[in-house]
């Protein structure tokens, strides 16, 4: 009988008490790991910066609104004050034109009060000449007649003299209105010009407002939807990292009963090879003792 105890048949399989068949083998998770290089790989990916860019492009594009807001209402009060001041020349502009009508029908009684001046003055002088001459002469005329006439052309001259003078000065005043007209012209022309520039600068600020609201409207829709992407791209990954670590789990608990009941097995063997190693020393204990006997 052999004094040592040989390996155990177990399942086909050989056995000893110090086989490495009875130490659990360590578990590697390669499916974790590959999972945890890929969420590494996205939170490389994904920018932290990119939320940054969408407040400062929306911050901007509000900035610009705001002040797009002040230069549009800037624009708009001086569009009305130019509006008012041209409606407000325009009426003065509408008087002074009812006012010169009345002053041309003046202008031309002033020149035919003109007329009769020239025409009073001559017959003046004409008749004084003709008295002087009946004075000297009286055979040349009646100079008393010739003098009640003369002094009834005095009185119509001084008369027409006088009204000449009224008028004139009413005829000046008229030509200054006239050059007060011409100026209003001028300066409603250049107030209209005005507002069709304030106008055109309106349009030119609005076009250009909203081509650049449009192009930070396109830039913020394309960093929302890159971020939406990368939502999307996390949410699957943390679904994925719980399925992993769901699995994870499962594999440790399918593990731990396995070393358990390996454990078990272990001891039971070695309760087993305990019992045979006894039951073989006493075996061989009566035999040696049957021998001595026996002699």
């Amino acid at each position: 009988v052999p004094s040592t105890l040989s390996p155990m048949r177990f399942e086909g399989r050989s056995i000893s008490p110090h086989s490495s068949a009875l130490k659990p083998v360590p578990i590697t998770n390669s499916g974790s790991m590959r999972q945890d290089d890929d969420v590494d790989a996205l939170i490389l990916d994904v920018n932290p910066e990119e939320d940054m860019q969408i407040i400062d492009q929306l911050l901007e594009l509000q900035h610009l609104d705001q002040k797009f807001n002040n230069e549009q209402k800037d624009d708009q009060e001086k569009l009305d004050n130019v509006e008012g001041e041209i409606e407000a020349q325009e009426g003065r502009l509408l008087q002074l034109r009812e006012r010169l009508e009345v002053y041309h029908s003046m202008k031309e009684k002033y020149e035919r009060l003109m007329c009769e001046v020239h025409s009073l003055e001559s017959e003046k002088q004409a008749l004084a000449s003709e008295l002087e001459k009946a004075q000297v002469d009286p055979t040349k005329g009646c100079s008393v007649a010739i003098k009640r006439k003369l002094e009834k052309v005095e009185e119509s001259l001084a008369r027409a003299r006088s009204e000449t003078r009224k008028h004139q000065q009413m005829y000046r005043q008229a030509e200054q209105e006239a050059q007060k007209c011409k100026v209003l012209e001028r300066k409603i022309q250049d107030l209209k010009h005005a507002k069709v520039a304030l106008i055109k600068k309106q349009r030119e600020d609005a076009a250009r407002h909203k081509e650049f609201t449009n192009q930070k409207t396109r830039e913020i829709q394309a960093l929302k939807r890159k971020e939406k992407n990368a939502d999307k791209k996390i949410s699957k990954m943390e679904a994925d990292c719980q399925k992993y670590k769901s699995n994870l789990e499962r594999s440790r608990s399918q593990c731990e009963k396995l070393s358990d009941k390996l454990k078990q097995t272990e001891s039971h063997l070695m309760r087993l090879l305990t019992k045979r190693r006894n039951d073989l020393n006493r075996n061989i204990n009566n035999s040696r003792e049957s021998r001595v006997n026996a002699n």
